[in-house]
């Protein structure tokens, strides 16, 4: 997540930085850049005990789906509180886009607004490849 949260931020800043060879303005952007840094450093500890209930939630879900009788009797809880968790992190994600996008123009937003949409489907993809298929076993090394 948190390369995510770098390439991300390193897109907004491209998006925003000016063509001028300034010295003290390359000094502020480098400012910043450090401070934007920061705050998504901050968005990244707000997610993850979202991500770790999300994760413990699933867990249980799987458990009941291969049989286990004991979490079938959580299965109602767990689905509503992933629901639940990811409203949360949608309200995080679109707190993070606001907060790298205030000084953006209304165009460079809509530029930031795909690529961030394009990053999170990319990268669920790529967390999709990672897990073996159901029914298969995974690769021995």
């Amino acid at each position: 997540m948190k390369g995510f949260l770098f390439a991300l931020f390193l897109i907004a800043s491209n998006i925003s930085l000016a063509a001028e060879d300034n010295v003290s303005r390359e000094r502020l952007e480098r400012h910043l850049r450090t401070l934007r840094i920061v705050e998504l450093s901050s968005f990244d500890e707000r997610r993850r005990p979202y991500q770790e209930q999300q994760i413990q939630y699933s867990r249980i879900l799987k458990k009941a789906a291969e049989g286990d009788s004991s979490a079938v009797a959580q299965v109602d809880e767990a689905i509503a509180r992933i629901f639940d968790l990811r409203v949360q992190l949608t309200q995080i994600d679109k707190d993070m886009l606001n907060a790298l996008s205030k000084e953006l123009t209304a165009q460079q937003r809509a530029k930031l607004a795909l690529v961030f949409g394009s990053l999170r489907d990319q990268m669920r993809q790529e967390i999709q490849k990672m897990r073996p298929a159901e029914g298969r076993k995974s690769p021995e090394k």
